[in-house]
């Protein structure tokens, strides 16, 4: 099986929402959460990256967001950080 490829159930689970949000900054407020565009996985399999598209009508660049990511014993994805 080539790397990076999964032999287990060809269905997806929802762990994380991702729609759209307003986060409350001491600067201003800003809408983060969108449409996926890519995801990465660190060779640890310990840190999660999520690039959202953005919006250039509305005024919102793309962003990444980051997540610490737990596989065992069970998954967890816990938000870390957003560029």
């Amino acid at each position: 099986m080539p790397l990076g490829m999964s032999g287990g159930p060809k269905a997806a689970t929802v762990v994380a929402d991702l729609s759209e949000t307003t986060l409350n900054t001491p600067d201003e407020d800003m809408a983060v959460g969108r449409e996926i565009q890519s995801l990465a996985w660190d060779p640890t399999g310990e840190r999660l990256a999520v690039l959202l598209k953005g919006d250039a009508e509305a005024g919102r660049p793309a962003m990444i967001a980051v997540f610490k990511t737990e596989i065992n014993p069970a998954f967890k994805l816990l938000p870390w950080y957003v560029l």
